[in-house]
């Protein structure tokens, strides 16, 4: 007799049964398998002989690796596979056959063919797939392989001379004097491309779901910080760029947009599919714009933009079951939303970081480093990761069927402030910046355990990571310390000026005509040391500049390079207004020196009218006397 266990064409051999030749089951019913023709004991069925079932039993799957079972498996119908005959008990029937055979001589036997397949190390999807999961892998493979569909497809037309006279033109439209991804006017931007039944099957492939903890005002800006980055952001896409998730129905009245690198647009006909997703440049100049225009009243109220706030930084960080966020060090987004006055929302996105595995950057500290320095030098980097294929659960680029729950917080209030030249409060920028933080970490804390796939929701952590050498920091801390001493000693010297001036006028008061000249040499030698003063402080600043300079060229690990520039102009922008004060300092001190030479030739006239008076009384004196 033979014994077979039912196993599912939905799953693959485990991992487990790969070792011992024996096939495992969740379901402890067997089923019995007989010949077509009964046959005596010891005799042998023929080859080729095909069993019939008497009485099947539905299992429940195979085992995973690791005796879980797997969650990307896709569904198929179930059939039954026999498992193999155990080993001693045909060893003792065998024995028995021979010796009742007797005159029969010993039967050896060559490998059988195909043994040993099942122990294969990937685990291949079943044919018998429904077409529904079919078109679900399809759509996640069009968005995984757009970007070289459409550089191959431009091309294979540049190779072609007929489309020269099209392309060319296209060439210098796009490359010179098209700005749609930072102009803010969404001119390319299709609701019909966005409602794709396409994004549909993308989102049910994991399956992905968006969830809102409030409502948010129509007649508001917004500026969404989605966390984390993950891999690839495919919550973020499907969330943000298209409608398959719903945006427009849980946040009526508000457009979204979802900012990506400008490098991208700078592939051509990939550039103008992007563009109808409503996607547009994380730039400055296009967050402006874009929160600048249009919307309900043609100044941006409205508007939202959606950015991924961590970046290609943090995507070195993202491995199933953990949430490591690049977040402390990130304060550009929210000065930003202070200077258009955008509210912020933060947005955390369960299961993202579980759709690819990664090379851990312990094991390989190596790979790591090389990663950041190619980030450092081309702003992006490039994560070594895997997932599963398209017929297989190991080996591909595809991502594992994993649930998604996108949660979008509660906004945080920001009140506009900001001069032309982008200065914002710094106290006020990193109270809503820690307000922000407390916000996210509230949203980890409230859904983890409510969103949360299976075997994440009891492994999860999360850590705010602060980003960027401490140097880079150090060095923003001196600027600050140093602008706070600079301002302090301007202050000073104007005080001092003033107090100088009043005891001047008092003492002027009481001088004669012989100590105007000591008092003028005073002023000069005064004026010298206000100058010299100023000129000490100008070449520290300086000097705290070069510093600075320095330690960015040694290395800056986080910031961008457009955090770096906002900085240098800061310290421009501070020395002309320490040239501007010089040269107020030089006016008040003129306007002192003539007001005092006024007050000085108006005593004097007093004094020469009392001395005056003064002599005729005593004339008149002496000639009573006389």
């Amino acid at each position: 007799m033979v014994t077979a266990s039912v196993v599912s064409d939905s799953e693959p051999y485990s991992a487990a049964s790969s070792t011992t030749g024996r096939l495992s089951s969740r379901a402890s019913s067997t089923t019995t398998i007989e010949p077509s023709d009964v046959k005596r004991e010891g005799d042998r069925t023929p080859f080729g002989a095909v069993p019939t079932i008497t009485n099947g039993v539905r299992g429940r799957g195979l085992t995973a690796k690791g005796g879980d079972k797997p969650e990307d498996d896709d569904d198929g119908d179930e059939a039954v596979r026999p498992t193999s005959v155990n080993g001693s008990k045909n060893a003792d029937e065998k024995k028995e056959r021979d010796a009742a055979g007797g005159d029969q001589a010993p039967l050896s036997s060559g490998r059988r063919a195909g043994a040993g397949w099942h122990r294969s190390a990937i685990r291949w999807a079943p044919l018998n797939v429904p077409l529904q999961r079919r078109l679900q892998t399809l759509a996640v493979l069009w968005h995984s392989m757009s970007i070289p569909i459409f550089l191959s497809s431009f091309l294979l037309l540049c190779a072609i001379p007929l489309a020269w006279p099209i392309l060319v033109p296209y060439l210098v439209y796009t490359l010179v004097f098209n700005d749609s991804h930072s102009n803010g006017t969404q001119a390319w931007r299709s609701d019909f491309l966005r409602r794709s039944k396409v994004w549909s099957a993308f989102a049910s492939y994991f399956p992905m779901r968006l969830h809102r903890t409030t409502e948010l005002d129509p007649t508001r800006k917004y500026i969404f910080g989605y966390h984390p980055h993950g891999i690839i952001s495919h919550g973020a896409f499907a969330a943000f760029a298209t409608e398959a998730l719903g945006f427009s129905e849980l946040f009526p009245g508000i457009t979204n947009s979802l900012l990506t690198l400008d490098s991208n647009f700078r592939m051509l006909l990939y550039r103008e599919y992007v563009l109808s997703l409503g996607i547009a440049s994380v730039s400055r100049e296009s967050i402006e714009n874009l929160l600048s225009k249009g919307g309900a009243d043609g100044k941006g109220m409205g508007r939202a933009v959606t950015i991924v706030v961590g970046g290609a930084r943090e995507s070195l960080d993202a491995k199933p079951g953990q949430m490591r966020l690049v977040l402390n060090s990130r304060k550009g987004f929210v000065k930003l939303a202070i200077r258009m006055g955008a509210d912020l929302v933060p947005t955390l996105s369960f299961g993202e970081n579980d759709l690819y595995d990664q090379v851990d950057s312990t094991t390989h500290p190596f790979i790591h480093k090389f990663q950041l320095l190619f980030k450092k030098l081309m702003g992006f980097t490039i994560p070594l990761f895997h997932a599963r294929g398209i017929f297989n659960y190991d080996v591909g680029l595809m991502p594992y069927r994993r649930e998604v729950n996108i949660v979008v917080g509660q906004p945080i209030k920001v009140v506009q402030q900001g001069t032309k030249d982008g200065k914002v409060d710094q106290d006020y920028l990193d109270r809503v910046h820690a307000e922000y933080v407390q916000e996210v970490e509230r949203l980890w804390d409230e859904y983890k355990d409510r969103t949360s796939g299976v075997g994440i929701k009891a492994k999860a952590k999360t850590r705010t990571m602060v980003n960027g050498n401490n140097s880079s920091n150090n060095s923003m801390a001196k600027m600050r310390k140093m602008k706070k001493e600079t301002m302090k000693s301007t202050t000073k010297s104007k005080s001092k000026v003033k107090v100088m001036s009043m005891k001047k006028k008092k003492q002027e008061q009481s001088q004669s005509q012989h100590e105007k000249d000591d008092d003028d040499i005073k002023k000069k030698k005064k004026r010298m040391n206000i100058q010299q003063e100023y000129d000490d402080n100008v070449v520290q600043l300086m000097r705290q500049v070069d510093d600075h300079q320095d330690e960015d060229d040694d290395g800056d690990g986080g910031r961008d390079g457009g955090d770096r520039e906002e900085e240098r102009g800061k310290v421009l922008r501070r020395f002309g207004e320490l040239v501007a004060q010089k040269g107020r300092i030089e006016r008040e001190l003129l306007a002192v020196v003539a007001d005092v030479e006024a007050r000085y030739g108006e005593i004097k006239g007093e004094v020469a009218v009392a001395v005056q008076g003064r002599l005729v009384d005593v004339s008149e004196a002496r000639g009573r006397l006389g």
